[in-house]
């Protein structure tokens, strides 16, 4: 759902049975359709992520030019970029299961992006290759 207008009522109920811990969001619109999402979770120790600004790599580039390359990620939920000193390799990414179910509909898309097309450009990691994945949703 893009927005909440069709939205008469929102409850959020947060329940725990044994060990499976639960929150559900149930939707009512006006026309009398009713929505329930349930997301589960676990309790997990809280990590924090330590990191130096002086130490990490940096990039920036035009939003036009990552757009076009996320267009050509067919399919792909995921992608992974792999950045070298000279040039960054945008690839669509697959989980090994989901590569074995539907190898004959996925298409794999990469591309080799120069470090002059970015604005700025700043690897400072000791190892000749990093790579990053993530969620398409999160661009």
């Amino acid at each position: 759902m893009r927005n909440l207008k069709p939205v008469k009522s929102i409850i959020v109920t947060a329940s725990r049975i044994n060990s499976v811990h639960e929150l559900a969001f149930r939707l009512t619109q006006f026309n009398g359709i009713t929505r329930c999402t349930r997301f589960y979770y676990s309790d997990c120790e809280v990590m924090n992520a330590v990191f130096y600004d002086d130490e990490c790599s940096y990039i920036r580039m035009v939003p036009k030019l990552l757009a076009h390359v996320l267009q050509n990620m067919h399919r792909s939920p995921e992608v992974s970029f792999q950045a070298s000193p000279t040039s960054i390799m945008i690839k669509s990414h697959f989980l090994p299961e989901v590569w074995l179910q539907d190898y004959r509909v996925i298409m794999n898309t990469g591309m080799t992006i120069s470090t002059n097309e970015f604005e700025v450009y700043d690897y400072r990691s000791e190892s000749t290759k990093e790579e990053l994945v993530f969620c398409v949703k999160e661009v």
